[in-house]
C-alpha cells in the first residue's frame, strides 16, 4: 500500500459520558486526517495498481540530480525515468 509522510491528528480515548466538546474534537480530527489523505504530497510504494486508480504525476523534477535511487523524474524531451 503506498505510504505517505503523514502525522496523523491524535484522537483521544472516549470519554466516560460524551460531551458536545468530545465530538467536535473528534470531527475535527477526523477532517484533519481526511484532508490529509486527499492532499497532493510525498508517495512511497513497492507497487501501484493503476487499474484501482488512475496514477497523475505533477511537478516533476528535471534531473537526477539530489534525487535517491528509485525516484522518478522527466528528462529535458519530457520522458519518464527511473534513477537507477
Amino acid at each position: 500500500m503506498p505510504q505517505r509522510s503523514l502525522v496523523p491528528p491524535t484522537i483521544s480515548d472516549a470519554p466516560e459520558e460524551y460531551r458536545r466538546e468530545y465530538i467536535t474534537d473528534l470531527a475535527r480530527a477526523l477532517e484533519l486526517l481526511i484532508e490529509q489523505v486527499n492532499s497532493e504530497g510525498e508517495l512511497r510504494a513497492s507497487a501501484l495498481d493503476s487499474t484501482k486508480s488512475p496514477l497523475v504525476l505533477k511537478d516533476l523534477p528535471t534531473s537526477a540530480t539530489g534525487l535517491e535511487t528509485g525516484s522518478v523524474y522527466r528528462d529535458v524531451l519530457g520522458n519518464l525515468k527511473v534513477v537507477t
